[in-house]
This record gives C-alpha cells, structure tokens and sequence, in this order.
C-alpha cells in the first residue's frame, strides 16, 4: 500500500490527449549477445580448432572487427598456427551475421622439414543458436607457399562458444 501511494504521489499532474503522445520502440539492431570472446571447433577442410575476440577497436575502427587465432590440421598432414580477421558485412534476421577478411597461416609438414606460408580470403555466416552457441559455414580459398606454390579450397563447418 505504502509503494503504490508513493508511485502515485511521485508522478507529475499533465494534460495528455491521445493524440499528443508517441512512443517509438526501436529493435536493438545487430548481434548485440554482450560477448567478447569465443571458442570453436571446424571441420572438415581444415580441421581446426580457434579462439577469437570481437569488437576489437584496432586504430580506430570499427567495433566490427573480429581476430580469430586458429590452428589447422589439413588432412594432407599440414599443420598450421593463424591469424584471421573478421569483418562484419551485413546480418539476416537478428541471429545470422554474415561475415568475410583475410587469413594468414604459417605451416610446415608433421615432420617440420617444410615450412609454408598460407594467404586466403574467405566469407562465412554465423547462426547464433542462443547467447553462448553458434554454428557457422565458411567458403573461401588460398595460396599456400611452400617447396610448390598451391590452390587450397577452404570450406569449414563448425561450433562456437561465446562467452
């Protein structure tokens, strides 16, 4: 009793018609899950397994940006340590973020006599299951330098852990 009489005695007398007041609720657009880090796992070209930070601010950019550090098992025995960058390019509904940057992965063969360098490109997409989960595609393709220069497709399905 004592709440609901000091809410009442708290608001202001006004003359409110119909006509005279608006309200306009604006939808929170983007991806905004209050994460800033993730953890995930991809298969099958390259197997892998990352680690990223979003909305990373990197000499005044957008908070867009995304780093991902990842290591990859091709299954032509090749295992690589990377860097990726993420852009954020456009989103579908509120849970779909279609994303795409470069990539650059140092390698070298199980036996480490080759080392290699790996530059790609590729685009990918992200459906956010719930705050903690998404599962996103990824297609793209690279050149990998070593003994012989060599096209290397990327396509990989995986599993995010946002926290």
């Amino acid at each position: 009793l004592l709440l609901t009489a000091g809410v009442a005695f708290a608001q202001t007398d006004a003359d409110v018609t119909d006509d005279s007041v608006t309200v306009e609720i604006e939808r929170n657009p983007g991806l905004d899950y209050d994460t800033s880090q993730f953890v995930g796992a991809s298969l099958p070209l390259p197997l892998g397994l990352h680690y990223g930070l979003e909305d990373v601010d990197l000499f005044g950019t957008t908070p867009d940006l995304r780093f991902r550090a990842e290591t990859d098992f091709i299954f032509t025995r090749n295992l690589s340590l990377g860097v990726d960058a993420m852009f954020d390019i456009t989103q579908i509904e509120d849970v779909i973020q279609i994303y795409g940057g470069p990539s650059l992965n140092l390698g070298s063969n199980l036996s480490f006599s080759s080392p290699s360098l790996g530059l790609a490109v590729f685009a990918g997409g992200e459906y956010r299951f719930n705050r903690e989960i998404g599962f996103f595609l990824e297609l793209g393709s690279g050149i990998n330098f070593s003994n012989l220069v060599n096209f290397q497709p990327r396509v990989s399905l995986g599993v995010n852990y946002h926290f």
